[in-house]
């Protein structure tokens, strides 16, 4: 089995050993990682790698706003919906553009929120949250919260 093999078999345990929390951070690694070969693509005018990359992101996307819970989520949840409608508008564009800048704009964005995603996360490991009490975190380019430990969107 090559490197990149191993790699891909030990995250894909990591993803289905981890919590909540730490499923929707290795999807945002995951969108990360794609937006990068995305941009990488562009650079290269690399047409078929740079659509593969931009639908990858696109679908990971989708299966995070599929987990987004309206009803408990209320207004966190409706501006996630709202970041990953534009951020889906702005991939789309790149790619027909052909534009590693805009793909790395939005690489940075999500970046952004995995940080975000990554210190609830921390926070609830280590217990220093209340779980049953929302909390909300403002992040740099991303919605103007992001939910606590203990809630769900």
């Amino acid at each position: 089995m090559s490197k990149s093999g191993v790699v891909e078999r030990y995250r894909w345990a990591g993803v289905h050993t981890a919590g909540a929390i730490g499923r929707i951070v290795a999807l945002y690694d995951a969108i990360v990682e794609s937006l990068r070969r995305a941009a990488e693509a562009a650079r290269r005018s690399d047409v078929e790698v740079r659509a593969q990359q931009a639908g990858r992101a696109l679908e990971l996307i989708a299966v995070l706003e599929a987990g987004l819970d309206d009803v408990r989520g209320g207004q966190v949840a409706r501006r996630l919906h709202a970041f990953y409608a534009i951020a889906r508008a702005r991939i789309l564009q790149a790619s027909l553009q052909d534009s590693a800048q805009g793909f790395e704009q939005q690489m940075r964005l999500f970046a952004s929120m995995r940080e975000a995603w990554h210190e609830v996360e921390q926070r609830t490991i280590s217990g220093g949250a209340n779980p049953s009490a929302p909390e909300t975190m403002a992040t740099a380019g991303s919605p103007e919260s992001v939910p606590g430990p203990g809630w769900s969107a």
